[in-house]
């Protein structure tokens, strides 16, 4: 921009008669081509903030999803135990302990029996769909754990936003912007919690699938919380665009007239 400011200036104030036509038509061309480039660079801006945002919301659509199935599952559940702790807990009893009272211990225990691998059947179920919960989590998103590091060779971000999230949130000094986040679920204990997890999820054993399945909820909501406050962070980046594309409008008001120099002539 101060290059397009300079020629701005510098075609304002041109001596036609000290100047040879082809110099003044070089600076000419080379004003209208450093505009053309400026527009389509915030153009491009534009659309890699928009491509990343979408990114974002692809992820938290997924998350949120993963959240409604589980809520679903263990409402499910909930109704399944219900009714079976109303059958093996509630009438299998009433019925054994009604005829234990006339004296037929048979009959009362079978029943002992079929409560037993009623109750054994639900377990099972339960620890099912518990190890079912555990596979939800999965990895974190390459979106979020790219944060930690300096450098983007994959390309896991567009250039432009990359670049915004590795400057000072000031513009002047500070930490960038992807080290304020991450040092932020750091603080609050995001990064700790996936870790272990990560460490559960490679223990093959069925407490650790259980353990994990506890706290796969809480993961779901970290994960979420981060994207939303990544895609905020991403979001911002649209006023700085924003106020590059009044700076350019507001510098058209300056730009030198083209007619009366080839009038002159």
């Amino acid at each position: 921009m101060k290059e397009i400011e300079s020629l701005q200036s510098d075609l304002k104030n041109i001596d036609l008669a000290a100047s040879s036509p082809m110099a003044y038509m070089s600076k000419r061309q080379k004003f209208v081509y450093l505009r053309g480039k400026l527009n389509s660079i915030l153009e491009t801006s534009n659309l890699e903030v928009n491509s990343t945002r979408g990114h974002i919301e692809l992820l938290m659509s997924q998350v949120q999803t993963q959240q409604a199935k589980m809520v679903e599952k263990r409402a499910r559940t909930l109704r399944r135990n219900t009714i079976i702790n109303f059958v093996s807990g509630g009438i299998t009893k009433l019925a054994g302990y009604s005829i234990a009272l006339g004296g037929a211990d048979t009959p009362s225990n079978i029943l002992e029996i079929f409560d037993g691998g009623v109750q054994c059947t639900l377990s099972g179920t339960v620890i099912k769909d518990l190890h079912s919960e555990s596979l939800v989590v999965g990895q974190m998103p390459e979106m979020l754990t790219q944060l930690s590091k300096s450098d983007d060779p994959n390309g896991i971000y567009a250039r432009q936003v990359w670049d915004y999230l590795n400057e000072p949130a000031n513009g002047v000094s500070g930490q960038p912007r992807r080290v304020d986040l991450t040092s932020d679920w750091q603080n609050r204990g995001f990064f700790d919690r996936h870790t272990k997890a990560s460490s559960m999820r490679e223990n093959s054993a069925l407490t650790g699938k259980l353990a994990l399945a506890r706290i796969t909820p809480q993961l779901l909501d970290d994960r979420l919380a981060m994207l939303s406050e990544l895609r905020s962070v991403v979001s911002e980046m649209h006023t700085s665009l924003m106020k590059l594309s009044l700076h350019i409008k507001q510098s058209y008001a300056d730009d030198p007239s083209f007619d009366w120099p080839l009038a002159a002539n």
